[in-house]
């Protein structure tokens, strides 16, 4: 059986194989050529992704292929997949999760977040910045080398809480930041407000426990900020 398969890497891969042969069997010499351990392979044709110990016989693939060729495509599945969010900087509101994994260095999220539009081109050796809850500013330098598990690692053990996800932003100074949540200045029962247009909350925080300020005068006080500010 001859078997294409599409690679993750750009290459398309042809092999000459058993068709007794299993699916492990072939991940097992696609890990070889492609580098991408077994467990981490999907293998999937006709959009159905194949199982290990069948054969590829078993799948009936050639019944529903019109070439010569079996066309397969190879994805990576993640090894330790994280969690994070990008964020417009022109609409904080604007949001994006993405799966990563906890190995990727933080630099890297700067071509993600161009690529996803979220932010212009970063210039060359841009400032990495880790932001609170509250926007004040966690006092620790970032290298862009160094991998988000370390740095989620690092802001834990100095502020003496683990963050439970990361959103990433493009400042109006050019540097990126990562805005880690829960933060230390911060509990579950405060939000910050935003001045419209402005990347700084103008309020601090608002406590939405059980002294909290009643709506109407929070939107007054609002209304109040925004004319002030024209």
């Amino acid at each position: 059986m001859r078997v294409l398969v599409n690679c993750p890497s750009g290459e398309s891969r042809l092999f000459q194989i058993d068709a007794q042969a299993t699916v492990l069997e072939l991940k097992q010499i696609l890990q070889e050529a492609e580098g991408i351990p077994v467990k981490q392979q999907v293998l999937c044709f006709a959009g159905n992704n194949l199982k290990d110990h069948l054969s590829l016989a078993d799948h009936n693939l050639e019944a529903y292929t019109l070439s010569d060729e079996v066309v397969l495509y190879l994805s990576k599945r993640l090894a330790a997949p994280k969690r994070v969010y990008l964020a417009s900087r022109q609409k904080l509101s604007q949001q994006a999760a993405e799966l990563v994994e906890a190995d990727t260095p933080v630099g890297s999220l700067m071509g993600l977040l161009e690529s996803r539009g979220f932010a212009t081109q970063f210039s060359p050796g841009a400032s990495i910045i880790v932001k609170r809850q509250d926007g004040s500013t966690v006092p620790m330098a970032v290298d862009a080398a160094e991998e988000l598990q370390a740095l989620e690692d690092r802001v834990a053990a100095q502020e003496g809480v683990t963050p439970s996800c990361c959103t990433f932003l493009q400042a109006q100074c050019g540097a990126m930041h990562v805005q880690v949540y829960p933060s230390a200045s911060a509990s579950s029962n405060t939000y910050p407000v935003y001045k419209r247009n402005a990347m700084q909350p103008i309020i601090m925080k608002k406590d939405a426990g059980e002294d909290h300020q009643p709506l109407p005068e929070l939107v007054k006080e609002l209304c109040v900020l925004g004319r002030g500010s024209g």
